[in-house]
């Protein structure tokens, strides 16, 4: 087959991508790519946050806002989750994160003044013995986790802007956003 050589791609290949174009690493993607559309939901602190501000013109918050955070863009958790099936962490523990310790108050705000700053904002602190972590998710495991973030990255702002269109287009269509 001369499309082949000319292309250099071998023969036995190019049926079996005939066969299946798609490869397992495009089947992933596909999913993941699902994953994401279907992450803005009430699932979401941060969808439901703005949402409750676009439509009630308050924000309630279980904690006391000094909480700390490593917020993550959602299509920058999908390309991680993708990057981490690459050999190199075959068999190891990955956190994948934000970059940012950010403070749960400050993320409140910052919704808050996007979206013009008339909203009434309410944290209600957590129960004495509440499971509620302040500072970090992490507990101690004998097995060491390293922490996977990416150079290139949404950050915070642009992605709660973001958010809140997706939000707002929702509210718009009439749809239970």
């Amino acid at each position: 087959m001369p499309m082949c050589r000319v292309m250099r791609v071998h023969r036995s290949g190019f049926y079996a991508w005939m066969k299946n174009p798609q490869s397992v690493r495009g089947k992933e993607d596909l999913r993941l790519l699902q994953l994401i559309r279907k992450s803005y939901d009430e699932s979401n602190s941060i969808y439901r946050y703005i949402k409750q501000a676009l439509s009630e013109k308050k924000i309630t918050c279980p904690g006391t806002g000094e909480e700390i955070r490593e917020y993550i863009y959602v299509k920058d958790v999908a390309k991680l989750s993708i990057d981490v099936l690459a050999d190199e962490y075959k068999n190891t523990h990955v956190t994948i994160t934000g970059q940012h310790p950010t403070r749960y108050r400050d993320m409140i705000l910052t919704i808050k003044e996007m979206l013009g700053g008339d909203i009434d904002v309410e944290f209600n602190p957590p129960e004495e013995n509440s499971a509620h972590y302040t500072r970090t998710p992490y507990s101690f495991t004998p097995k060491l986790g390293n922490k996977l973030v990416s150079n290139y990255y949404v950050d915070l702002g642009q992605g709660l802007l973001e958010c809140a269109e997706d939000v707002k287009r929702s509210l718009d269509e009439g749809k239970d956003a």
